[in-house]
């Protein structure tokens, strides 16, 4: 709104005779600063353009383009952090702390960089002695052999005078690998390890019961006896004396990224209440109203029904505290009425999820691999086992994982499914289906990846809820896993370490085929 700067700039002389006129003089110049205030606004864009902080988002491929970037290979969804650390990449160039930056900020994955010349084996200058480097291969250490090849490897090798751009001649004095991988490594617990009825002598580590790969294990609190045999590859613990009636462990397991109940970092709104024992959750959960936030890793062993209280607009959370992982090993029933929003944050639920009623669940950073029912779903950064939906039915999924689906109106984003889906009307981006997905109406497809596109089934390196590669795309040719337990084998145990150090020689095999490694040649 015009503020008569420019009419309050005209000496009183000529106010007054314009006042006496009409004003027409003031109307004018109402007009005129107008367009001035347009000016100025725009010149004050124009000036905020100069910069990547505050540039609009239209102005940030010029910006790229002039710190030497290509606009269509910039990530979508951090194009102004990456043309921002632009520059201070550049001032680092040739540095492995330089590649490792860019390399995580272009794919938002892990990275790790290894210099080649110093795993070249030679012969070294008694004045200047690399402890650790050159010499010959101990055949004995396996964990080494199983490492070679990879990120971690640590063995002497032959130099390779071939191209590093054909994938053949890495181990060269000017050569560095570039490994990115998207798997992270998280630690849960303290947690009961949980019995297996038929075997007493054996604990599971996972709190849902089943066979899950870990890479290590501690044990917290243990009531006496020896020290158990540990199968990190099973993620079994088996005592050969008296089983303990206590066994509290914490564990490392591997995931994906980001995704399904674990104890990670996570936005979590601000709780009313927050409960920490499993008597108080009980409780709690009967009649469910506000934000209730689970501090610890508290595990149910039961069935429950939650009814959320509350009619018309309202929302009520159960979430998990940061780095917490509550468990309910049992089913999970919600009634909710019409307008009712429920939202699940951070739970690993063992049984089937049903929603009863019009309300609307929400399943954000969940795991649910017995699947989940009802009409109106959303799912955020979820891993799910069947959704099912009946007519008239609403589903909204991004980055998440699905085992089949039997739909109405479903939007997918970002979503890998892992068997059939059949749908009312689809519309899918940038998503993964093993199994062309099938219509009533319309399947609208932008960007994914599917049989029929991709002229074969796309293939996962497990399909089956805690096994290693759990919905991790395999590459085109090769085994889906790095080792198949052939039914009735017998495991490979060890004794218990006391360290975080303890990992299966399976385990560092699988964790190297999920390296990429980016290849490059500069003069």
């Amino acid at each position: 709104m015009p503020t008569e700067r420019l009419y309050g700039l005209l000496p009183a002389v000529h106010r007054e005779r314009d006042a006496a006129l009409g004003g027409t003089l003031r109307a004018l110049l109402a007009v005129l600063e107008t367009e001035l205030v347009a000016a100025e606004e725009r010149l004050g864009a124009q000036y905020d353009d100069w910069f990547v902080e505050t540039c609009a988002p239209e102005v940030l491929p010029r910006i790229a383009e002039l710190v030497g970037l290509d606009p269509a290979a910039l990530p979508v969804d951090r194009t102004r952090a990456f043309v921002a650390d632009t520059v201070s990449r550049h001032r680092r160039r040739g540095t492995t702390a330089a590649l490792a930056q860019a390399a995580a900020a272009a794919t938002g994955w892990q990275v790790r960089i290894v210099e080649y010349f110093g795993l070249l084996g030679m012969t070294q200058h008694v004045g200047h002695p690399r402890v650790g480097s050159g010499g010959t291969v101990d055949v004995r250490d396996t964990a080494a052999l199983d490492r070679h090849g990879g990120p971690e490897a640590s063995l002497a090798t032959r130099p390779d005078v071939r191209r590093i751009g054909s994938g053949r001649g890495r181990h060269n004095v000017p050569n560095v690998g570039v490994f990115v991988w998207r798997g992270e490594t998280f630690t849960a617990g303290p947690v009961e390890a949980t019995p297996v009825p038929d075997q007493p002598g054996v604990r599971l580590v996972h709190p849902l019961g089943i066979d899950a790969e870990v890479t290590a294990v501690e044990l917290v609190d243990i009531d006496g006896g020896p020290a158990p045999l540990v199968d990190l590859d099973q993620g079994r613990l088996t005592f050969t004396g008296a089983a303990p009636t206590r066994c509290r462990i914490r564990y490392r397991y591997r995931s994906p990224g980001r995704i399904g109940g674990g104890p990670y970092r996570r936005d979590v709104a601000a709780a009313t209440r927050t409960l920490t024992d499993a008597t108080s959750l009980l409780t709690a959960l009967s009649t469910l109203d506000g934000t209730l936030t689970v501090g610890g890793d508290v595990v149910l062993d039961r069935d429950m029904t939650v009814t959320a209280a509350g009619t018309g607009d309202v929302t009520v959370t159960v979430q998990a505290a940061d780095g917490s992982r509550p468990t309910l090993r049992g089913a999970l029933r919600i009634r909710a009425g019409a307008g009712v929003r429920v939202v699940l944050d951070g739970l690993l639920i063992g049984g089937p999820v049903t929603l009863d009623g019009a309300g609307q669940l929400v399943l954000r950073h969940c795991t649910v691999p017995a699947g989940v029912t009802g009409s109106q779903l959303l799912l955020e950064s979820t891993v799910s086992g069947p959704v099912r939906q009946p007519d008239g039915s609403r589903l909204a999924a991004t980055d998440s994982v699905l085992a089949e689906g039997t739909l109405d109106v479903a939007e997918l984003t970002r979503v890998t499914v892992l068997g059939p889906v059949t749908a009312g009307r689809l519309t899918a981006m940038e998503s993964i289906f093993a199994v062309d997905p099938t219509a009533t109406e319309t399947v609208t497809l932008r960007s994914c990846v599917a049989p029929a596109g991709l002229g074969r089934t796309p293939r996962f390196r497990a399909t089956r809820y805690g096994a290693w590669g759990y919905a991790d795309p395999a590459p085109a040719s090769g085994p889906t896993s790095a080792r198949t337990r052939a039914a009735g084998a017998p495991t490979t145990t060890r004794p218990y370490v006391p360290s975080w150090t303890s990992t299966s020689r399976t385990g560092w095999r699988r964790a190297s085929s999920m390296f990429r490694e980016l290849r490059s040649e500069c003069g």
